[in-house]
């Protein structure tokens, strides 16, 4: 059995402008502990995709990332 501590970080997404979300990404990868991370992204339907905007991040190989894409809801 591992010792390490596993949690999920969700962060609900709907931006107009690209950056914000891989900074909130990048800030939830940089706690330090001794734990993984898998993180959920939920993009409420975004103009900005949430996949769209990570596709080409470095941090994409070194974490769990979901993106769960669903119709706005206003």
């Amino acid at each position: 059995m591992s010792n390490c501590l596993k949690f999920c970080t969700i962060i609900p997404f709907y931006q107009r402008e690209h950056g914000i979300l891989a900074r909130a990404i990048e800030s939830a990868l940089s706690q330090n502990g001794a734990y993984e991370n898998t993180i959920l992204v939920v993009d409420d339907g975004s103009p900005v995709s949430a996949k769209q905007e990570i596709e080409n991040a470095v941090f994409l190989n070194h974490s769990d990332i979901i993106v769960l894409e669903k119709t706005n809801g206003g």
